[in-house]
């Protein structure tokens, strides 16, 4: 006869429900840790948000002062030997771009740009010398001659008109087209080298429609002008051929008025007329 197996109830269902108890506190902990993350994010959000706003707050009202005072610009030093550009106009310029302005917030190359605006102004360099000072260098256009009349050509060939030409009424005249600036400009620097050997300055120099030099020298201010005219052939060899003769010439008991060099061997020479 087969035994019939006993039916146990009671260790299955605390089984049954000791498994359940622990799934439900496995996912109640689950839970709670993803709400814990959620409310740190939100935590950390809010201080970061308060924080920004602090900031915004703190700054401008309290930390950027402090940064301005000490950014101050307490000397601007100007390095410059101005003739004829206007230390007003400079100066004008200087305070626009640097008065109550930090340091780190000069502009230097706008400065730079504002300085080389003013007239006979040639070269600027600015420096900042962190934390309060500039240095400015200035270099002066430098004149060489009068052109056509009424303007000034630089050292460097360019041309621009001064507000009073009667300042410059000293320098060298030269003239000429437009275009012929450093043509008529190397023609001055050549010759004036070449008439130095005879002690004779030269004071004009002017090229007439593209053939023909006329130079004007003299042995001093105080003298009289004589006027060279010479051709685009040959040129220097001329020059050097009248500087050779200039002592034979000075022999004549008249003082030469003119002097033509076109010729391929010798020259014409017109007198003053004798008081």
């Amino acid at each position: 006869m087969q035994r019939n197996k006993p039916i146990i109830i009671g260790s299955k269902s605390k089984y049954i429900w000791s498994t359940s108890q622990h799934n439900l506190w496995k996912k109640l902990k689950v839970f709670l840790h993803s709400k814990r993350n959620y409310f740190k994010y939100i935590a950390f959000a809010v201080l970061f948000l308060a924080a920004v706003l602090c900031f915004r707050w703190v700054f401008p009202q309290i930390i950027a002062p402090q940064i301005r005072a000490f950014f101050k610009i307490e000397n601007v030093r100007v390095k410059a030997q101005l003739e004829f550009a206007s230390n007003d106009a400079v100066i004008e310029v200087i305070k626009k771009h640097t008065n109550l302005i930090p340091l780190y917030k000069v502009d230097s190359i706008a400065l730079d740009k504002a300085l080389n605006y003013i007239p006979w102004i040639d070269g600027v360099e600015v420096h900042k010398l962190w934390p309060s000072k500039i240095d400015i260098d200035l270099k002066e256009t430098v004149p060489i001659a009068i052109w056509n009349k009424n303007s000034i050509v630089s050292h460097k060939g360019d041309v621009f008109k001064p507000a009073n030409i009667d300042q410059h009424k000293g320098l060298p005249r030269l003239a000429g087209d437009e275009d012929q600036v450093q043509l008529v400009m190397e023609m001055y620097r050549q010759t004036s080298n070449i008439f130095r050997r005879a002690n004779l300055t030269l004071v004009g120099v002017t090229y007439q429609d593209g053939l023909v030099w006329d130079l004007i020298v003299q042995p001093s201010s105080e003298d009289s002008p004589m006027t060279l005219i010479i051709d685009s052939e040959e040129t220097l060899q001329r020059l050097h051929r009248f500087v050779t003769n200039y002592p034979s010439i000075l022999k004549m008991e008249q003082t030469p008025k003119r002097v033509d060099l076109r010729y391929p061997t010798g020259m014409a020479v017109s007198w003053y007329e004798k008081s």
